[in-house]
Order: structure tokens, then C-alpha cells, then sequence
């Protein structure tokens, strides 16, 4: 019901309440009758409580009844209730509520009137078309049926339908009853309880408590199963033959479920179709497809099934569907009795096959029959845990544990073992990941870039040499995080082939993106992770689109783009939250430090930063280019130098690369050139990318020459690395000026001015415009729209540039369309644009 009680709480009931208050304020002059037909749930009977208390409120007399069942059957039932001496007639019935008029208004209120006897609405409906003159009102509230309707269009009583809850409506009022609930559950009972109170109150209360599982049923309680599918059992035998066949049918067609239900009961036929549509359960549409009114009622008849008819009905389905081999396999499944190995086998291929194109819940659900059809034990756990691992992938982590829970640790290899414990999340992983020699799986794979954040000797390539070649994506991605330095040479040519490529499953690419990650190939993983992130939206697969949006977040860290790199970050730490992944949300967090760093904003890259303790070396990291973004390159030095002593505790073999560039930069500015030789004479020389072009960099403001800033400027690589080619530019332009070499230094100061604010490195672009301007350029850099933007406005537009409709562009922000549309309308004053194509055009010249 709307509400608990007949208070002022009820939600989404304007129109219903306005109209239901304007009878009350009448009644001192006039009076009025109104009737509120609705499905069942919708709250009428909350609505009629508060109308009660309102009424009451303002000393208005209240004649109540709640009819039931038996009293159709009773003439005069309705009658009986309302007044102490039954009045056999309407005249009579009108009379009786005058005497009770002389005393103050009154208003007449019955609930479920659907069940008034004839002879009750008859005198009813008399005195409701007659009480305009009377201080009184009446209002019905009724279910609606084919036999209310009728009642209704024959009593020429005003009528008000109280319609289910529209989208906003019905969340508030989940919110209200639920606000615990994960964004997967909630969605889950806003998605089954299409906008009905009833159903949105009673489904919150048991997805609380409820155990969760891949079912498509949840737990009904008895008022949902009285409300939405009753008397069945008064329904002829073909006709509830049909509604089974329709609740466990997987496509609409009524032709396919007269069919399977004829090979159930050949005594089928299309009229029973008909008296089902005419109990209100279901609706037949063009093209001749059936649908239930509601997806509770198939719910309920489905739960009403026991499972030897379920069983009948799956096979009387797969029996019409030799055209179409999926789904004759799911019903096959849903027909078997118990084990079944070739069964179970395909259904484990078709369980890849979805997850390879994204439907990662229709993938679960393949996998988990699978296991249970499954012979083997060892065959079981492996496909309970691909099971969890696809559930895990397409957002719904309170699923996934309901899963592992029916794996005992002792029945399992030792590779199981790591699986479960790197799905479980728990503390036990680490030391498995290290001990294990199973062969690596996916899930290890996108896991291990936490120890790689960790420091050295937290991973070990697990499995990688009895792999059949790196090339595979799971066993590249553990080889590149675990040695990137003793594997370089090995997993670079498989990188750069996959992303020349890009293809197979959104999956594969993020682990291909992450090797990326470890061997430093920044260009190639940012490239790798974008095409995921944009095959997996609109896919079934939000928990693998966080790790995609993070992986992609952190390629552009190190690229310098903290623009998209922001971006990026905060919807990766948004999915990271709704799906219940704390693990990648952190490293979204991580990510997003580094790109405040990069704009400049000290406060939140810090408080970020302070949040993930369990990475002491990426936090050096990040204060270090906090430090070397506010101007301070001695504490900038300071920060990062550890990060290359072997002695230290936040030594990394690896993110000392990623910090190279800025620490020769702050070790030059404070004047501790000799130690930066020092260093880089001391460091191996690996032939990672991201180590190249930070010695490029490092020698070539060691060495302070034209000829060496003229040889790292032409770098083959720099190009790729926007960011890293506007240091030196920036480095070698501010050296000429000094030189007051000013004509030389002005291309220089100028393009790197242009590519920091395209990149939204806004502390460098402001060193590199007051460069230009001590060299003489007084009309200062080329104007960029981006700098007028607040991060939200400019967020929008860059999605603008990208295609998105401000409805979808909404709902990747978590803002209302017409927020949206608002910023929208600034940032057209601020580019001084006049639309979203000349916009997009806008953002795409300058990104």
C-alpha cells in the first residue's frame, strides 16, 4: 500500500488526493460521489484511509465498510454495514442518510466494493447520483475487472482510476520502505513491481531477507500471491494448462504457447486464450503475442507449480523449438531430472558464448544449471565458480556470495581454491595466489593488479609457463602485472597486437589492457580499455564496465589526460559501488587522485589518496606530483625519491617508472641534478614504454642542450604521449626564453600551453601561457572552451561530443534529464555555441 497508514505520507497520490480533498471541502454547500477503480495493490485502500483522516480531521462524520467475498452472495450486505436499520432501497438508503446529514456532513466510504451485492450498488449508485444537494459524499474503491467496468459504465458514477506509480514515484516510495536495499536489488523490485505499492512494499521486505539466487522469481508473500493471480484453481483445466505454459515460456508468442500447451492437453484450444485474458491475467497484442498484466502474476504461477509440472511444461516447450537450438537448450535444461553430463557440457558452451557477447546474468544462469547437471565434482565447482564469476561481472555481488557458499573449501583443487578465494575477496587470497600452480584463470587475471599496485614480490606468474602462449589473454595479464621488467620483451608484441586488433569479448580486452598497464604501454591500454568500456554499455555487464572505466581511468593518468581520466574515474567508482566491487572502486579512487593532481587540486587528490592506505607507493606517487603540480619540486623530489630506494619501504620496481618524468623534472628545478645521475646510472634499462619515454625526457633536461632537447622532441614514441611531448616542449621553450631566445621559445611555450589545457593539466598550462607572456606574446594562447567550463559542464559536453542523448547522458551522471539540459544551456553561453552539433564539434577540435 502506499502507506503504512492512512497519514499524509502517501507518495505519487497528488491527482488522487487533490480530487478526494475537493469532495471534503464541498460538503458544507454541496455533496458528490467518486469512484476509484485500480488494479490490485495500487493503493486505493491507503487512499480511502487517508481521505478518512481527513475527513475526520475537519469534523466531518465517516460511514466506513469493507466488503469481502461471501457478501456478494448477501442482498442488502453493503446496506447492512453502512447503517443500523437496513434500509431496503435506494430512496430508503438516501432517507437514512439525511437523518445522518442533520448533524454535520458525512462522508460514505467503501473498500472493495467490486464485491457489493447487486442490490447494495443498485441502492448505492441511486443515492450517489443524487447527493449534489446533500452534505454528503460517497466513494467506492474497487478492483478492477470485466464486471467492475461493466458496474461502472452502467451507474454513470464519476470515476478516478488510480494507476500504478510512475518511475520517481515508485523509487521514493522504496526508498522510503527499503533504503537499504543494493542498487541491483532495487532495480530488480522496481523492474518486477512496475509502479504497484503492494507489490513495491512487500518485494522490499523480502529481498532484505531473502537468500539471493539466479532465479527469476523471487519470494512472494501470501497478500502478492492473493493479489496478483487469484482463483486460479476456479479457472478450467486447459485454461490454467495455458498459463503455465505462458509463465515458463521464453518469448511472447501465442502461437508457441498454444502449441506446447497443446502436446500437454490436445483439448487446448485459441478460445482458452480468451476466458485467461478475460480473468484478467493476461493480454493478447498484435502480433498475436501474449502478455500478463502483470509480472507478479507469472511469478505467482510459476511459483504455484510444483516441480514435476514445471518439468512437463519445459519439455512440452523445447518440443516446438528445433528452429531455435538456444532456447530448446534452456528448456532441455529446465526438463532433466538430474544429471546429465553431455547436457551440462552444453550448456557450459552456450554459457561462454553469452558471456562473450556481454550477457553476463543469462551466462550465470547457463553456468549454475550447468553445475547442477553436472556429474563430475570437479566439473560442478568449476562451473559454480564461473558461475559466481559472471554473476560478479554483470553487477550483482550478493548473488555471487549465495553461490560460493555451496562450495566447501575441502572438495576443491588447489586451483579452486585461488578462484574462491579471489572471488570471496578474502585474506587467504594472496598467499593461494602465490602458492598455486593451477593454470591461470580470467578472474586471477583482472585481480592481480592489486598486488601489482601492492609493491614487489606480491605476484608471481601463476600457472603462465604451462600456458599454451601469452598470448592468451588471462595468462598475459598476470605475466605482465607479475615480472613486468623480466617479461617485457615477452608480453609487448601480444599487446600491441591486441590493440591493432581490437577484438574479441569486452572481457579479454580488459585484461589485455591491464598487461598493458604493467608493462608500462600506456597508449595501448588506454586504446584496449575504451573499446570495452564502449562494447560493454547497454551490455549486461556493469561489474566488468567498472573495471574497464578503471583501467581506462589509470592509462590516462599516466598519459596526462586528466580530463578523461576524471571522467572516467568517477563513473568507474560509481559502478565499483553499485555492484558491490570495494576492491575496484579503490583504484578508481587511486586514478581519480592522480588526475586532481594533475588539475591542480591538491585538497581532493589528497583526501583521495588518504583513503586508500593499502598502497604506500602509489601514495608517494600521487603526493609527489601533488607536490611537483603546486611548484614545490624539493618536496616533489622528496616525495618520489623513495620510490627508487631499494632500501625503502615503498620501494616499486614498477611505479617508479611512472614517476621518472616528474621526479627528473622536480630534481632539475631544486637543483639535485648529480642525484638524478646518479639514479640513472644505477637503473636497468628495461625497454618498457613508459621507461623509455621517461629517460627521453630525464636525459634530455640532464644534458640542458639544443642538441638533446632537438633529439627527445622527435622521439618516434612522443607523439602518443601528449602529455610527456608538452614537458619537453615546455622544458626546452622556458631554457631558450631564459637564453632570451624568445622568437624560438614562443612555438614551443605555445604548444604545450594549448596541449596542457586540452588535457586539463592546468598547472603546467598556466607555467607555459606565463611563458609566453615573459616572452613577448601579450594575445596569450589560443582560447579552448574547456577552460571556461566547470568539471560537470564539461563533462556533459565531452559526452555530447560523444553522441549521447541527454536522457542516457543523465543516467551515466546519475542527474535528471532536465539538470542535464540546464547545463547544457550555460555551456552554450560559455563556448559560445548554439547547439549540440556545433558543441560536439567544438569538443572534438580540441580534445
Amino acid at each position: 500500500m502506499g502507506a503504512a497508514s492512512g497519514g499524509d505520507d502517501l507518495v505519487g497520490r497528488e491527482r488522487e488526493q487533490s480530487q478526494l480533498s475537493g469532495l471534503i471541502t464541498r460538503l458544507p454547500t454541496a455533496g458528490g460521489a467518486l469512484a476509484l477503480p485500480g488494479e490490485g495493490g495500487t493503493g486505493k485502500s491507503a487512499l480511502l484511509s487517508w481521505l478518512v483522516d481527513r475527513a475526520r480531521s475537519r469534523g466531518v462524520q465517516v460511514l466506513t465498510a469493507a466488503m469481502g467475498e461471501d457478501d456478494f452472495a448477501t442482498p442488502y450486505a453493503g446496506l447492512r454495514r453502512l447503517f443500523p436499520e437496513v434500509p431496503w432501497s435506494g430512496s430508503a438508503a438516501l432517507a437514512a442518510l439525511d437523518v445522518v446529514v442533520d448533524r454535520s456532513p458525512v462522508v460514505v466510504v467503501v473498500d472493495d466494493a467490486h464485491w457489493l451485492d447487486p442490490a447494495s450498488w443498485t441502492a448505492l449508485t441511486f443515492v450517489a447520483r443524487r447527493l449534489s444537494h446533500h452534505r454528503a459524499a460517497l466513494v467506492l474503491a474497487l478492483r478492477e475487472n470485466t464486471a467492475t467496468t461493466a458496474r461502472l459504465r452502467s451507474s454513470g458514477l464519476p470515476a478516478l482510476a488510480v494507476e500504478p506509480l510512475d518511475p520517481a514515484a515508485a523509487r521514493l516510495l522504496l526508498d522510503r520502505h527499503a533504503a537499504g536495499l543494493r542498487p541491483a536489488q532495487s532495480a530488480r523490485v522496481l523492474s518486477l513491481a512496475e509502479g504497484n505499492p503492494l507489490a513495491l512494499v512487500e518485494l522490499a521486505a523480502t529481498a532484505r531477507t531473502a537468500r539471493p539466487g539466479l532465479a527469476a522469481d523471487p519470494p512472494l508473500t501470501p497478500r502478492l500471491e492473493l493479489t496478483f493471480a487469484p482463483s486460479l484453481e476456479a479457472l478450467p483445466a486447459t485454461v490454467r494448462t495455458l498459463l503455465h505454459v505462458a509463465a515458463l515460456a521464453d518469448g511472447p508468442s501465442a502461437d508457441e504457447v498454444i502449441g506446447a500447451a497443446r502436446r500437454l492437453d490436445p483439448r487446448i484450444r485459441p478460445g482458452d486464450l480468451t476466458a485467461a485474458e478475460t480473468a484478467r491475467l493476461i493480454t493478447v497484442v498484435e502480433p498475436f503475442e501474449v502478455r500478463f498484466r502483470h509480472p507478479l502474476t507469472r511469478s505467482v504461477i510459476r511459483h504455484a507449480m510444483g516441480p514435476d509440472r514445471r518439468r512437463e511444461v519445459h519439455q512440452a516447450l523445447a518440443g516446438g523449438l528445433a528452429a531455435h537450438p538456444d532456447r530448446r537448450l534452456w528448456h532441455q535444461a529446465g526438463a532433466a531430472a538430474g544429471p546429465d553430463g553431455p547436457l551440462a557440457d552444453r550448456l557450459a558452451e552456450a554459457a561462454g558464448e553469452a558471456a562473450g557477447r556481454g550477457a553476463m546474468t543469462a551466462a550465470a544462469r547457463l553456468y549454475e544449471r550447468a553445475a547442477q547437471l553436472s556429474p563430475d565434482s570437479r566439473q560442478w565447482a568449476d562451473r559454480l565458480l564461473w558461475a559466481a564469476a559472471t554473476t560478479q561481472d554483470a553487477g550483482d555481488p550478493d548473488t555471487a556470495a549465495h553461490l560460493l557458499d555451496a562450495l566447501p573449501d575441502h572438495h576443491l583443487t588447489a586451483g579452486q581454491e585461488v578462484r574462491l578465494a579471489q572471488l570471496r575477496d578474502d585474506g587467504a587470497y594472496p598467499q593461494r595466489f602465490l602458492d598455486a600452480t593451477a593454470p591461470v584463470s580470467p578472474g586471477l587475471g583482472l585481480h592481480a593488479i592489486e598486488f601489482f599496485l601492492a609493491g614487489p614480490g606480491q605476484v608471481a606468474p601463476v600457472g603462465c609457463d604451462g600456458s599454451p602462449g601469452v598470448a592468451e589473454p588471462a595468462a598475459l595479464c598476470v605475466l605482465a602485472l607479475a615480472d613486468p621488467v623480466g617479461r617485457g620483451a615477452e608480453v609487448l608484441p601480444p599487446i600491441r597486437r591486441h590493440a591493432r586488433e581490437l577484438t574479441g569479448p569486452p572481457g579479454d580486452l580488459v585484461l589485455v589492457a591491464l598487461a598493458g598497464l604493467g608493462a608500462g604501454s600506456m597508449p595501448e591500454s588506454f586504446r584496449l580499455a575504451a573499446a570495452a568500456t564502449a562494447r560493454l554499455r547497454g551490455q549486461d555487464a556493469d561489474g566488468l564496465l567498472a573495471r574497464a572505466l578503471t583501467v581506462q581511468a589509470l592509462a590516462a593518468t599516466q598519459l596526462g589526460n586528466a580530463l578523461l581520466a576524471g571522467e572516467c574515474a568517477a563513473e568507474a567508482g560509481r559502478v565499483g559501488t553499485e555492484t558491490g566491487q570495494p576492491r575496484w572502486r579503490r583504484i578508481a579512487d587511486l586514478a581519480r587522485a592522480r588526475a586532481a593532481a594533475l588539475r591542480g587540486d591538491a585538497d581532493e587528490a589528497l583526501g583521495l589518496v588518504a583513503a586508500v592506505p593499502r598502497w604506500p607507493a602509489a601514495a608517494r606517487l600521487v603526493r609527489g606530483e601533488v607536490a611537483a603540480a603546486g611548484g614545490r619540486p624539493d618536496v616533489a623530489f622528496d616525495e618520489l625519491a623513495s620510490l627508487f630506494d631499494p632500501a625503502a619501504s615503498t620501494f616499486h620496481r614498477t611505479l617508479r617508472f611512472w614517476a621518472l618524468s616528474t621526479f627528473a623534472e622536480a630534481a632539475v628545478d631544486c637543483g639535485r641534478s648529480r642525484q638524478l645521475r646518479d639514479l640513472l646510472a644505477g637503473l636497468d634499462r628495461a625497454g618498457l614504454p613508459v621507461l623509455d619515454v621517461a629517460l627521453v625526457h630525464a636525459d634530455a633536461v640532464l644534458a640542458d642542450t639544443d642538441e638533446a632537447y632537438a633529439a627527445a622532441l622527435t622521439h618516434a614514441v612522443l607523439p602518443e604521449w601528449p602529455f610527456e611531448l608538452a614537458r619537453l616542449q615546455l622544458a626546452h621553450g622556458s631554457r631558450l626564453r631564459r637564453q632570451r631566445r624568445t622568437a624560438d621559445a614562443r612555438p614551443l611555450l605555445r604548444a604545450a600551453a594549448h596541449t596542457f589545457t586540452v588535457l586539463g593539466a592546468h598547472p603546467w598550462a598556466a607555467r607555459a601561457e606565463a611563458g609566453l607572456r615573459a616572452a613577448g606574446e601579450r594575445a596569450g594562447v589560443d582560447g579552448d572552451p574547456r577552460q571556461l567550463l566547470t568539471p560537470q559542464e564539461l563533462q556533459i559536453a565531452l559526452l555530447v561530443a560523444d553522441g549521447l542523448s541527454s536522457r542516457q547522458i543523465a543516467a551515466r551522471l546519475v542527474l535528471t534529464p532536465r539538470s542535464v539540459d540546464s547545463h547544457l544551456y550555460r555551456v552554450y553561453r560559455k563556448a559560445g555555441v548554439s547547439s549540440r552539433a556545433e558543441l560536439a564539434k567544438l569538443m572534438l577540435t580540441t580534445r
